[in-house]
């Protein structure tokens, strides 16, 4: 799609222009994403000995921070189906108070299965939001708009990246269990927009939860290309983050500091991406776009095998983060104009699924393959089947780009 279809697109506007607490709103789940799993790294090691230390506790660190991944996958299976049948206010508000308190319980559980649980129901609480978001942003825009708006979210999600871990490292010099508050600051600062949301009559749902689940999934089926996508998008960004610290080992970077500036690295890149994302797409089109967003995290992954010094291999996480930031919005979107404007809700909960199937089940993937290849071979595995995943859509944007023959 180029910019002239997306002219021609904004015409039609699914509802009427969101009001300033439904924008505000809709950044809720992003936002509470960044709280999960920025909150806690600073606290990890503390949580580890809370826990009694050695390889215990390590686990349940490692636990607190990963169940939530699970916990976003789960809330895909009832998310979609919740908003068509209550609406997105009521589902909104839901979601907020359970991230409230699951989120902030950790302040006064002193015993690992209830933590645990807690964290999955964050996760799922997260993921719902996550889920609004997005149904938001089909509900009230529609081309450039809907683009720019997907990208802006997902850049505040990068911001917010950066900017709670280094809140949480102040809290923790207050106790390792402050961070755990975050969440609860999170949802009262959220809790008076959700409120004062007016939403017009749902278009979700009304005629299509009548409908047979076989024909619900006809209708979103075109969608399923952009959920592979998403799926490897996510999976591969594990590269760029828990991962990246093995590398960094290998180089003798052992420094917190150095890891977290690092880290951070990636996520600007994926802030410039996101701003960018717009209008590269206008000129390039929805696939193009993402092909290209491959490409670099091919060319990133091929970068980070390739370095034996912290100056060069900087610049692997920072081209990986700018094609995540082209890439995962315009899946999105992808996603949002493949379906009926009715079964956005649903369609869109099987993204957020996606997303973090990707994320989660990629150190079940990637730690064996470690063990296999070493930790250079696990980048070079990655060139390969992020460039053989890339062919798609580059032999389909060179198809549309052929001029028509009579």
């Amino acid at each position: 799609m180029l910019v002239a279809d997306y002219q021609a697109e904004e015409g039609h506007s699914p509802l009427a222009a969101p009001s300033r607490p439904i924008v505000i709103s809709l950044f809720a789940g992003i936002v509470s994403t960044a709280v999960i799993y920025d909150a806690l790294p600073p606290v990890l090691p503390a949580i580890s000995a809370n826990f009694g230390g050695g390889t215990r506790g390590d686990l349940i660190a490692q636990l607190a921070m990963t169940l939530p991944l699970l916990g976003m996958a789960l809330s895909g299976l009832f998310s979609g189906r919740s908003i068509d049948r209550f609406g997105i206010k009521p589902v909104l508000i839901a979601a907020l108070f359970a991230f409230a308190i699951f989120g902030s319980v950790g302040m006064f559980i002193h015993t690992a299965l209830p933590l645990l649980a807690a964290r999955i129901a964050t996760g799922i609480a997260a993921g719902t939001m996550l889920t609004c978001g997005t149904t938001l942003i089909a509900a009230h825009y529609t081309g450039l708009g809907r683009l720019r708006m997907a990208g802006r979210l997902f850049a505040v999600g990068a911001i917010c990246s950066v900017t709670f871990i280094q809140i949480s490292g102040i809290a923790a010099t207050i106790s390792w269990r402050a961070p755990f508050l975050l969440h609860l600051v999170f949802a009262l600062i959220f809790a008076t927009p959700i409120l004062l949301m007016k939403l017009a009559p749902s278009a979700f749902g009304e005629r299509h939860t009548r409908e047979s689940g076989f024909d619900v999934a006809r209708q979103i089926m075109p969608a399923a290309p952009a959920y592979c996508y998403i799926f490897l998008l996510n999976f591969v960004s594990y590269l760029f983050s828990v991962q990246l610290v093995f590398l960094l080992a290998s180089i003798g970077v052992h420094s917190s500091t150095s890891i977290a500036n690092v880290v951070m690295v990636y996520a600007f890149g994926a802030l410039a991406g996101n701003l960018a994302v717009t209008r590269i797409e206008a000129r390039l089109g929805t696939v193009a776009t993402i092909a290209v967003g491959c490409a670099l995290l091919s060319l990133a992954a091929y970068v980070c095998a390739v370095s034996w010094s912290l100056e060069i291999l900087i610049f692997g996480p920072f081209i990986g983060g700018i094609g995540t930031g082209l890439a995962i919005p315009s899946n999105m979107t992808l996603i949002m104009r493949s379906v009926p404007l009715a079964l956005s809700a649903r369609a869109l909960s099987i993204g957020t699924s996606m997303m973090y199937l990707g994320g989660g089940s990629a150190p079940l993937v990637i730690a064996p393959l470690g063990e296999a290849v070493g930790v250079r071979g696990v980048y070079y595995t990655a060139v390969f089947v992020i460039g053989l995943a890339a062919m798609p859509l580059v032999a389909l944007s060179w198809r549309r780009a052929q001029p028509e023959t009579t």
